[in-house]
């Protein structure tokens, strides 16, 4: 099956546009069912059926496990399009009923002190630092699209940034006046560290050797942050992510603009977070209404 997987990792990579990690998941999923396997060929809807029952009896949780079958689908589909099998031994099994997580939030009274207290020094890894910060929140970039981010993207006439997102897919995201003039104030450092280091690139945020940031980059440097002003909550970079969009819902903004801004191929991606409003909605009714407090 060596040559089927190469075909469908070269798929996922240059038809699909995923990036490393996705296709580096799926091959991982597929390879994983396949070993026990003599071949595609050989593979029966019960073989399907029983290898996920196998993953239930292990405790693999539903999501994982769900992901597992979409990886396998993808790869039989593809395999079927190319004519090396007749017959998707996945096509009649449906994916497992999924657990709605609801994705944690950081209140707007703790962002609000948290911008308030960040470090207001005059240096490159100082005002860096504070710009993701507020880049993330504002815009509700993911944190790969935030390390990747090029001075290019910006359109400053316009105030908007153009982000690359998930299946290489272009969209188009307002930026405050607030960020705009952080940006503009992080640039000149970020040209003295660049001069520093006798380097030359486009990325914006660059860490202390004038690199890329990378994904873990952003975290080391949000944890180190949250240590200096004393934040002791189990807070990280993406749920700045997750407050964006929920802020942006409780102050009325429709859902299919925030779909938009946040880059969701599905309407139900983004629905989720109308739950975590309504879920705010019902305590402060509880909490505030008079009759709503008599039989608790």
């Amino acid at each position: 099956m060596k040559k089927e997987l190469e075909l469908f990792r070269n798929y996922l990579k240059n038809t699909k546009n995923y990036s490393r990690h996705t296709v580096r998941a799926y091959i991982s999923d597929v390879s994983h069912f396949l070993e026990s396997r003599q071949g595609a060929e050989k593979t029966s809807p019960a073989a399907v059926r029983k290898y996920l029952a196998g993953l239930y009896d292990r405790e693999l949780n539903v999501k994982s496990s769900g992901r597992k079958l979409s990886a396998l689908k993808m790869f039989f589909r593809f395999l079927k399009r190319k004519n090396i099998i007749k017959k998707d031994p996945t096509a009649a099994i449906s994916f497992p009923r999924m657990p709605r997580d609801l994705p944690p939030v950081i209140y707007r009274n703790d962002i609000t002190s948290i911008l308030a207290n960040l470090p207001r020094e005059y240096n490159f890894l100082a005002v860096r630092n504070r710009l993701i910060f507020e880049f993330i929140y504002s815009s509700g970039l993911r944190l790969a699209e935030t390390a990747a981010l090029s001075t290019s993207q910006i359109n400053e006439t316009d105030k908007s940034v153009r982000i690359r997102g998930k299946g290489n897919k272009l969209r188009i995201v307002p930026l405050t006046k607030r960020v705009l003039q952080l940006y503009k104030k992080y640039l000149p450092l970020r040209q003295t560290q660049l001069k520093q280091k006798n380097a030359c690139n486009d990325y914006i945020f660059i860490n202390r050797y004038s690199r890329k940031i990378s994904v873990r980059g952003i975290r080391k440097a949000f944890s180190n942050v949250l240590k200096q002003i004393a934040v002791t909550n189990n807070i990280y970079p993406h749920m700045l992510r997750h407050s964006f969009a929920t802020h942006m819902l409780e102050n009325g903004c429709d859902i299919r603009v925030l779909q938009e801004i946040l880059g969701h191929s599905s309407l139900a991606t983004t629905q989720i977070y109308t739950h975590l409003s309504r879920a705010k909605l019902k305590k402060n009714y509880q909490r505030f209404h008079p009759l709503a407090r008599i039989n608790n």
